[in-house]
């Protein structure tokens, strides 16, 4: 199984969307932590799982959906390339443009 790892955008995601939730619902951040890290799992044991998303992005990036989340990452890096978890209501074409110009 390959391993994962979290760009630095990527870490800052997860922690400012566990901030955010923990200060409204402690025990549903707990849960989507737990969401998360289970789907970050998931992406190793079968990155090719998720669809690759070219209306987000030109790069063959996948896009793996947990709840609202997007987790946006490359399965052809080893480990897998974990580029950015966002909330699906944000402008994920403008920032994953933006983070990976």
């Amino acid at each position: 199984m390959k391993r994962h790892e979290l760009s630095l955008a990527a870490r800052s995601d997860f922690y400012e969307s566990y901030e955010y939730l923990a200060q409204r619902n402690l025990t549903a951040a707990y849960q989507w932590e737990d969401d998360i890290l289970k789907a970050l799992d998931q992406i190793c044991e079968f990155p090719h799982a998720a669809p690759i998303r070219p209306d987000l992005t030109s790069l063959p990036l996948r896009v793996a959906t947990v709840g609202s989340h997007l987790i946006v990452y490359s399965a052809e890096t080893d480990p897998i390339a974990i580029v950015a978890i966002l909330h699906g209501a944000r402008d994920a074409h403008a920032i994953l443009n933006n983070r990976l110009r």
